[in-house]
């Protein structure tokens, strides 16, 4: 597997990975109305109020943040890079190793304009198991389920694997 086509698999793995996200966050908030609903219909209690808070609270988000909206905008960049991926292998017989790099990198650079700005610590996510499973020794803490979750939110962003941890002179 060459470099190129490791940058592509997983900017395409990213974008899945991020409509697939957007998509939950759009059930999880349409779930809560429908239970702030049902909370609400049972009684006047502390409990239902909460309820309805909370639900409030997810509805209203799911609505300025667009998760249906995001959800399609990164199933499309999934799909541009799905198409590149084709392209590179559809190449592989016609050009050289280099010029179907320099093609694949110019299209990927057009397509990264359009992606969002948190993809940083999602993309290292994604490079790093591309890695583990070309069996290159990645530590587990950079797998974690609390890494993937953060990086949603722009966290989980951690210095490359390779780079020593300490920073202090000795």
């Amino acid at each position: 597997m060459t470099p190129s086509e490791i940058l592509i698999r997983t900017s395409h793995i990213y974008h899945k990975r991020r409509e697939r996200f957007f998509r939950l966050m759009d059930a999880g908030a349409k779930f809560l109305s429908i239970v702030a609903l049902t909370a609400l219909a049972s009684g006047d209690s502390w409990l239902s109020i909460l309820v309805a808070l909370v639900s409030g609270a997810s509805t209203i988000l799911s609505v300025v943040l667009d998760f249906p909206g995001m959800a399609a905008k990164h199933e499309e960049l999934a799909k541009e890079y799905v198409c590149l991926l084709s392209e590179y292998m559809e190449n592989q017989a016609k050009d050289t190793q280099v010029d179907r790099d320099i093609k694949a990198d110019r299209k990927r650079r057009e397509i990264q304009l359009r992606e969002p700005s948190v993809l940083r610590g999602l993309a290292q996510i994604c490079t790093d198991e591309v890695e583990a499973v070309i069996h290159h020794d990645v530590p587990m803490n950079r797998l974690s389920m609390w890494r993937r979750f953060k990086a949603h939110f722009g966290g989980g962003e951690m210095p490359p694997y390779w780079e020593s941890q300490e920073t202090e002179p000795k």
